[in-house]
């Protein structure tokens, strides 16, 4: 697993490079210098995320030194990648309620009501997940769906202004 999170935090550096060069060389326009452009606050973010992913990837090399001085067995990559037996049929059943949400709750629940289709959907789908992964009642996992959707409803129909699906 250590393996795959280094890949991910050398390639999270990749990205953030690629965006660092692309924001600096957006054109300034009308702005007198680069850093009140609108490409200097993408630069300054993938600066920042660049220099995550090398402490990030410094952070992972120290844990894989210090597991292989504790341990010297080795696991198969997807093992590694994917855990235990119940990890993966976890990763399975995730996987599974996403393609089921995204293509089937969504449209389904949008037919109902163009409005709250995207609500309805989401607060069946949030249900259902975590009545699933863990041991909460009934009341609580409604509440934390509900919070959940509404929280996420609000910031984004009327905080951010963006179009929620249909």
């Amino acid at each position: 697993m250590l393996v795959f999170e280094l890949a991910i935090s050398l390639i999270f550096f990749v990205l953030s490079i690629a965006v660092a060069v692309m924001a600096k060389l957006l054109p300034v326009g009308l702005a007198p210098v680069f850093w009140v452009s609108a490409g200097a606050f993408p630069f300054i973010l993938s600066v920042i995320l660049a220099l995550l992913s090398i402490w990030w990837a410094i952070d992972t090399l120290a844990r894989i030194r210090q597991e292989k001085k504790l341990n010297s067995e080795r696991k198969p990559w997807l093992d590694e990648l994917l855990g235990d037996k119940t990890q993966k049929i976890h990763f399975v059943v995730i996987c599974a309620a996403v393609l089921i949400y995204v293509f089937a709750l969504i449209p389904l629940c949008g037919g109902l009501t163009r409005e709250y289709g995207f609500v309805i959907a989401s607060f069946i789908f949030l249900c259902v997940t975590i009545k699933f992964f863990n041991e909460i009642s009934f009341p609580k996992t409604l509440l934390i769906s509900a919070s959940a959707v509404i929280i996420i409803y609000v910031v984004f129909h009327f905080g951010l202004k963006v179009i929620m699906p249909k």
